[in-house]
């Protein structure tokens, strides 16, 4: 424990910025009584979900607050869609299944090629789409 840790305070007093008041530290799968990194003399705030690249990632390792993020944004988007081109009646339904398809689809599986697939995963998944 104390390696990767010396490790870390010792690249983040190399990198010490202005900027601490807007760094966080996420540690996956660590111990409760792990000590705390500093920047200068500012305690850098713990978090237990980060979001990188549009996807959220646990403190836990697990991605079940990524399929939660992808579900939300995938009825948003499709709200959105509702509203506008998916609710007219003058698009044809062949129109609509394939703005679906290449729009909101994406949007529900984005990243899903990394995650650990499970029965558990599958279904909430298939219930996003469902939604």
């Amino acid at each position: 424990m104390g390696n990767n840790w010396e490790r870390t305070q010792s690249t983040v007093n190399q990198w010490n910025n202005s900027n601490s008041s807007k760094t966080k530290v996420m540690t996956i799968n660590a111990p409760k009584n792990q000590q705390d990194i500093m920047c200068g003399d500012d305690t850098l705030e713990r978090v237990s979900t980060i979001t990188y690249l549009v996807s959220k990632i646990s403190d836990d390792g697990k991605v079940d607050v990524e399929i939660l993020n992808r579900s939300k944004k995938a009825t948003q988007l499709f709200y959105q869609l509702i509203n506008t081109i998916l609710g007219k009646k003058e698009v044809g339904i062949a129109r609509k299944s394939r703005i679906y398809n290449t729009v909101v689809v994406p949007t529900i599986i984005y990243g899903s090629e990394t995650w650990p697939m499970t029965r558990k995963l599958e279904s909430r998944i298939t219930a996003a789409e469902m939604k």
